[in-house]
């Protein structure tokens, strides 16, 4: 997705190992307008990731938690996003990203069977292995029936392959079905098995994979994207992710299945709604922005990076924060974020007697990478995490990060 969970995650290690370099220079600026900084080096400027809409949530801690920093030798910022998705939520391909997504509505509105599948194309050649597999989202709610190959994977010296859907929560195999070489079938043909019909709901994650020796394969055939679900990778058969926009004009050969989508009616009205909805929300966008801008006038508080403000541009925003953090006069940098309660005097009190440490958290080690939901993150390198920070709050010693934002 976006810049990955996995860097959000083990962003320590990120930062200490130089990893940095592509989040940083990839367009991100930073903007803020929070009065004259100090003069001498003071103990603690604590950042906070806050959304936009969230004004309700910065104006709790401004004045709980935070009004126990006046007088102090700290400060706090809020960390936002300048730029607002222009899709309206109810339109995106999930609520964490900023694509653009659209319903499958039948031109007859009747209840007629689809296939993800992979279709055939003419002139491709062969340059890597197929994929055999792909994770995806379901969009709207449907009904799968069968499950399906192209019958260009089997042949004599591989008579047989199996097409598995997984649910991507559980790891449990929902359905599947196994396929024979039959000499009499045309090369191209698509092979289905009806199985017992299982209701996916909108929101579930699933995979299809493929179990083939994969000695012999045609490479005549792309990835087929119906609306009604979403793909968020493909998988090669070495077992390795990749997104699936690297694989939308690549040779693919992997199993599908067929589903007949529900609430038709429903969707058809969704759909003609569109034009309002974009109005509205061209509305909200507007009001949002002149909110933020009295905000800031009257607090003078918010940090506002050049990033579009949803849920993938976290680590931007982090980012972003402790490299701007990094040139100022404190000898501490505090990142959390605005559903979370500090101990303020705690917390000044064991950072003006510290020493012999440059970074501090609630360290989690052994972590899983998650396979589906809001921090899904098949394309880390490992099943498991690195010991990484809790992101709740870490501490880190100024001239730590200073010293790795010079040497770039």
């Amino acid at each position: 997705m976006f810049q990955s969970t996995f860097v959000h995650r083990i962003l320590t290690g990120l930062i200490l190992s130089g990893a940095y370099y592509f989040l940083f220079h990839s367009g991100c600026q930073w903007s803020a307008f929070l009065g004259n900084e100090p003069k001498e080096r003071e103990l603690l400027v604590v950042g906070i990731l806050s959304a936009q809409n969230n004004s309700l949530q910065r104006q709790a801690i401004r004045s709980t938690w935070g009004t126990l920093l006046r007088n102090k030798p700290a400060k706090m910022v809020f960390i936002i996003g300048t730029r607002t998705c222009p899709v309206p939520p109810t339109d995106r391909t999930t609520l964490y990203t900023c694509e653009d997504w659209r319903p499958l509505i039948p031109k007859d509105r009747s209840n007629v069977l689809y296939n993800v599948e992979a279709l055939l194309v003419s002139n491709k050649s062969c340059s890597t292995s197929p994929f055999v597999g792909y994770t995806f989202t379901v969009k709207q709610n449907l009904t799968v029936v069968n499950l399906s190959i192209l019958s260009d994977l089997l042949n004599p010296d591989n008579k047989h392959a199996r097409v598995k859907l997984y649910n991507s929560f559980t790891g449990e195999v929902v359905a599947s079905a196994t396929f024979g070489y039959d000499p009499g079938i045309s090369p191209g043909s698509l092979l289905s098995k009806a199985i017992r019909p299982i209701r996916l709901d909108s929101s579930f994650e699933g995979e299809i994979k493929v179990n083939s020796k994969l000695n012999n394969y045609s490479c005549s055939m792309v990835l087929s994207d119906p609306s009604p679900i979403h793909v968020f990778e493909v998988l090669d058969a070495k077992g390795n992710y990749a997104d699936s926009s690297t694989a939308k004009n690549s040779h693919i050969v992997n199993g599908g299945f067929g589903f007949m989508i529900e609430e038709i009616d429903y969707w058809a009205h969704h759909n003609s709604q569109r034009t309002f909805r974009n109005l509205l929300w061209e509305e909200h966008e507007s009001l949002l922005g002149n909110e933020l801008i009295v905000e800031q006038n009257v607090h003078k508080d918010l940090l506002l990076i050049d990033v579009v403000d949803v849920y993938a541009s976290l680590s931007l925003k982090t980012l972003a924060f402790l490299r701007w953090a990094s040139t100022l006069k404190y000898e501490f940098v505090l990142k959390t974020d605005d559903d979370v309660f500090l101990d303020i005097d705690t917390i000044l009190d064991q950072l003006g007697s510290s020493s012999g440490w440059d970074w501090w958290s609630c360290f989690k080690v052994g972590w899983p990478a998650p396979n589906a939901g809001k921090w899904r993150d098949r394309l880390s390198p490992s099943k498991v995490y690195p010991p990484f920070p809790s992101g709740s709050g870490y501490v880190f010693r100024t001239d730590s990060l200073r010293i790795v934002f010079i040497s770039e």
